[in-house]
Order: structure tokens, then C-alpha cells, then sequence
């Protein structure tokens, strides 16, 4: 991502580990906070899902009233 000749120390400054390790540590933890995320978004999937179940055996609920 970044260019390794100015922004290393501002790298390092970020992560708070000397330079050599830093792309390393950079990555590593960019990766866990794409994983997490994606969880994330598995589970809001999931409830909408049951959401639009709910309302398909309402609208059943209704027609049988009607009927």
C-alpha cells in the first residue's frame, strides 16, 4: 500500500513496531479486520432472513381472515 522509502516511520508510528516487522504486523491485522467483518455481515443476513419469514406467515394469517 504504502511506498517504503518516506511513509515507513509513519507506518511504524501507526502499528508501534519497528520497521522491519511492520508490513508484516500491517497485514496480518488488516486481514483479522476483514474476517471479522465479514462475519458480521453472515449474522445480519441471517436476521433479516427470519424477518421476511415472520412476515410471509402473517400475510397467510390474513388471507384465512379474509376467507
Amino acid at each position: 500500500m504504502a511506498i517504503p522509502t518516506v511513509p515507513s516511520g509513519e507506518a511504524a508510528a501507526g502499528c508501534r513496531i519497528p520497521p522491519p516487522t511492520v508490513s508484516l504486523s500491517c497485514t496480518e491485522k488488516k486481514k483479522k479486520k476483514k474476517k471479522k467483518k465479514k462475519k458480521k455481515k453472515k449474522k445480519k443476513k441471517k436476521k433479516k432472513k427470519k424477518k421476511k419469514k415472520k412476515k410471509k406467515k402473517k400475510k397467510k394469517k390474513k388471507e384465512y381472515t379474509l376467507i
